[in-house]
């Protein structure tokens, strides 16, 4: 992907904020044109989408490019969602952090890192 390089750092932590070591993070990112792979039906297999593991005191972090802002669809009831709240339709970038996995146990945490 071309753009700015950045580096996204985090904590995966129980609720009473022990770290946990060991969780498999889910990541995905938009594209360079705000696009996410499962927009794009030309692609044959995923992209901007990854996985990692946090380390022993809960933290992740890796390297990416800057997100940009992306679209988003102003027809039906989304864009009747927009029309009432006088909003834009456009998302800022951002990165998606989707889920961590522990021991087989999923942990939503659907957390995004903005662009400011």
């Amino acid at each position: 992907m071309a753009g700015t390089p950045v580096t996204l750092t985090g904590w995966v932590v129980a609720t009473d904020c022990t770290p946990l070591a060991d969780a498999k993070v889910e990541i995905w990112q938009a594209d360079d044109e705000g696009l996410y792979d499962v927009q794009r039906p030309e692609l044959e297999e995923p992209q901007g989408r990854g996985h990692l593991y946090s380390a022993d005191d809960g933290r992740f972090w890796f390297w990416t490019v800057r997100p940009e802002a992306y679209p988003i669809p102003s027809d039906g009831p989304v864009g009747a969602l927009l029309a009432a709240a006088a909003s834009v339709d456009a998302e800022p970038g951002n990165l998606v952090v989707r889920r961590a996995t522990l021991e087989d146990v999923f942990l939503e945490l659907t957390g995004r890192a903005l662009r400011d």
